[in-house]
């Protein structure tokens, strides 16, 4: 349940209301995680020749036969 510490502390709380108004239950804090969330923006770029490549049908020239 990582997702609940990557969201924002106001995402956070309006998730509890939610489950609080329809369902009369206290939500579960999950534990903090031990590692920070990852961060998109310091993922590397995809290669789009990779994507272009990938997005052939197997039979298409360069992708090699099955």
């Amino acid at each position: 349940m990582e997702l609940f510490w990557i969201v924002d502390q106001q995402t956070r709380v309006k998730l509890m209301e939610f489950q609080w108004f329809h369902f009369k239950k206290k939500l579960d804090v999950p534990d903090e995680p031990k590692q920070a969330p990852i961060n998109p923006e310091l993922e590397p770029e995809v290669d789009q020749e990779l994507v272009k490549m990938m997005e052939q049908p197997p039979s298409a020239e360069g992708r090699g036969s099955y």
